[in-house]
């Protein structure tokens, strides 16, 4: 369960419970008083149902979609899979590739293991990602090569993963060079000796080698509650109209109330 889904439940519980409070003030069980002095609804209560409701709405608002998409693994190669063994110096004019199946809705983080050959050294390595069939860019990064460590996973992940969504299903590539690298001075990532992935396999200056990177893609999964959120919103709406409406109209019975006190 991520923080998302906590705050989520948070407000779904508190609007059940104003909503059992609304319903039974209707039926007669409370008084006619205010309904944050007697149906048990504190301020406090309130403000956390609105503090909760507070990340869907900008979510909705901004269309990111952060809280109604959940994460997941779009591809997956371990190093426990079999033997892993360096690619080779990614040098100038060097591209190293892996095709793979997208299983999510969209990417937010790839992680490869690299391997600086025990040496310091300098350089950027370009890590792209592309759309297979189209060959339309859909991200990149640029990893300075002595931030890396030896055999050692990092990760890069999109500023904006929900600008390209709808990837589920589609064949994208990863590609990895380093235009500013020679040899004696490159590093490199890892690759098992066998092809493990169906539906992928490493390509390197768009020669096929039968095997796959050693790496792992997340990101989001399909907006399947998105729906949902919105009649949510509209819910919590309705809800806080109704507090509203029920908070005046206390406030107007208790000084009728305190105006007819005074009368008599």
């Amino acid at each position: 369960m991520t923080i998302s889904h906590v705050i989520v439940l948070t407000a779904l519980i508190n609007a059940a419970w104003i909503i059992v409070m609304l319903l039974m003030q209707r039926a007669g069980k409370e008084g006619k008083a205010g309904i944050s002095g007697n149906i048990g609804i504190s301020p406090v209560r309130l403000l956390i149902l609105f503090v909760c409701f507070l990340p869907i709405i900008t979510d909705l608002v901004s269309g990111r979609g952060a809280y109604v998409y959940t994460r997941g693994v779009s591809a997956n190669v371990s190093m426990k899979e079999g033997k892993n063994l360096p690619v080779g110096e990614i040098v100038g004019g060097v591209v190293v590739s892996q095709t793979f199946e997208c299983g999510t809705d969209c990417v937010t983080d790839i992680t490869l293991t690299g391997s600086t050959y025990m040496r310091d050294n300098s350089g950027t390595l370009h890590i792209a990602l592309f759309d297979d069939s189209t060959d339309e860019l859909l991200d990149e990064w640029d990893v300075a090569t002595g931030s890396l460590l030896d055999n050692i996973p990092f990760t890069v992940t999109s500023k904006d993963p929900l600008k390209h969504k709808g990837l589920k299903g589609k064949r994208l590539r990863l590609a990895i060079s380093s235009e500013d690298s020679v040899p004696g001075n490159a590093v490199t990532v890892q690759y098992l000796e066998q092809d493990v992935l169906p539906d992928g396999e490493l390509l390197i200056n768009e020669n096929r080698t039968g095997r796959d990177l050693v790496f792992t893609v997340t990101g989001y999964e399909g907006p399947s509650g998105r729906f949902g959120t919105k009649l949510l919103l509209c819910a919590e709406l309705a809800i806080l109209l109704q507090l509203l409406i029920s908070v005046i109209k206390g406030r107007e019975a208790a000084k009728t109330a305190g105006e007819s006190q005074e009368d008599a």
